[in-house]
């Protein structure tokens, strides 16, 4: 990965993410309900997620770490708002930034004024960037694209880099970023274990683990990516017995729960007691033994059925167009006696996104909380199979067909980024 690309998907999406600062904002009288406030200055609209002075509050403080109302479950998130924002104190940008914004308008009671918390606002909005270039860098990797504005793979990059989660939560500091990169970076870590000559020795087990749990106290759905790897450790062809490689897949999982429990007993032991906002309040997970205690079948069947419906809704709202594309592209493929031997040339690739959804799908319905922004997450994947399908397809075209399916490739990208920047909404 040359600096030319490293610098050129930076200018690529700071120059897409700026084009949502233009985006219509949530109707007046409707922040409360959207969970949002509106700064304006001009033109430029900054939707700013509720949830985001506690973000702001807490890495400006990192002893709140140690209070139960400070989201106390992700402690990493919080150290890196923290980390991320000395700079931005070093240069006077405490100071500096209520003069810039001093004739903002902002329409919601509940948040800090607009020049409020301005070095740690602007540290975690520089972690949603490096995230999201991270994002990018995974996918030009995973996709073999030639170059970063290639058209053969220019709209799956558009579809990871413009999209619901974007939109709504790269200008916040929120954690929701990470739904663009964990899922790329899963099937980035899948491919390099399944290509390996040697299986992974039992010391790469448990650092690996270990590290997978240290990301988790930043964000919870790094659980897939652990879950992922036990598949790839458990189910890779090669040296080992069995029960050597469930062995060294147990190793993994146990090692990946360490850093969690290592801090929920610091914090026990300095303060008393260790709060989850994630348990205590959202039930995530455990919503289904509450269900399972009431005890009542009929009931427990129904309310089963209904949460999986709901959980469709959001993979019918995120999957929509990467599905449609994938087969528009995939059918031709088929008709000509290709897909196949597609899937056979990137079996590695194919196989590691296979080891990312599988659990993935679990755990998003497992957790009980349904937003398209969390199974969204489920998109990237599909973006890496839609760039490497593309290039199957333009291998067995003509000249003329070759030029039709570039300019189509780049075509829809616009019209689906344009989708998003003159859509209302979604706002959180």
């Amino acid at each position: 990965m040359t600096a030319r690309t490293v610098l050129g998907a930076g200018a690529f999406i700071l120059l897409a993410m700026i084009g949502f600062l233009f985006s219509p904002r949530v109707p007046r009288g409707e922040e409360d309900l959207n969970c949002v406030s509106v700064t304006e200055t001009g033109p430029i609209r900054i939707h700013k997620n509720c949830d985001s002075e506690e973000f702001e509050y807490v890495a400006a403080h990192p002893g709140l770490l140690l209070s139960r109302q400070y989201r106390q479950s992700r402690p990493l998130y919080a150290v890196i708002g923290w980390t991320l924002s000395r700079p931005f104190h070093w240069i006077g940008l405490a100071s500096m930034g209520r003069g810039i914004v001093s004739n903002a308008r902002q329409t919601y009671r509940k948040a800090p004024t607009p020049g409020a918390y301005l070095p740690e606002y602007a540290g975690l909005v520089l972690f949603n960037f490096l995230v999201l270039l991270a994002a990018v860098l995974l996918f030009l990797k995973l996709s073999d694209a030639g170059r970063l504005f290639d058209p053969l793979t220019f709209f799956p990059l558009v579809l990871i880099v413009i999209s619901s989660v974007t939109k709504a939560f790269f200008w916040t500091p929120h954690s929701q970023i990470f739904n663009v990169a964990i899922s790329l970076a899963s099937v980035a870590l899948y491919r390099w274990m399944l290509r390996r000559e040697r299986d992974v020795t039992w010391g790469e087990s448990a650092a690996l683990g270990l590290l997978i749990g240290v990301a988790a106290l930043a964000y919870g759905a790094f659980a897939v990516m652990a879950a992922g790897a036990v598949l790839c450790v458990a189910a890779r062809r090669g040296g080992g017995t069995t029960i050597s490689r469930l062995a060294q897949a147990a190793l993994l999982l146990i090692a990946f729960f360490v850093p969690a429990a290592a801090w929920i007993a610091f914090v026990r032991f300095a303060s008393g007691s260790f709060y989850s906002l994630e348990i205590n309040l959202n039930r995530d997970f455990v919503w289904i033994i509450d269900l399972l205690r009431a005890g009542n079948g009929a009931r427990t069947f129904w309310t089963l059925l209904l949460i999986t419906e709901a959980y469709g809704e959001t993979l019918r709202y995120v999957w929509s167009v990467p599905v449609i594309a994938l087969v528009l592209i995939g059918a031709p493929l088929a008709t000509r006696g290709r897909l196949r031997e597609m899937i056979a040339a990137n079996k590695t690739t194919v196989e590691s996104i296979a080891f990312y959804l599988v659990p993935a799908f679990l755990f998003f319905w497992l957790l009980g909380l349904y937003y398209s922004r969390l199974t969204w997450s489920l998109v990237p994947p599909l973006a890496v199979l839609i760039a490497i399908a593309t290039k199957s397809l333009n291998e067995i075209l003509g000249a003329r067909g070759r030029s039709v399916l570039k300019v189509s490739c780049v075509v829809a990208a616009i019209f689906y980024a344009a989708f998003w920047y003159v859509t209302p909404g979604p706002w959180s």
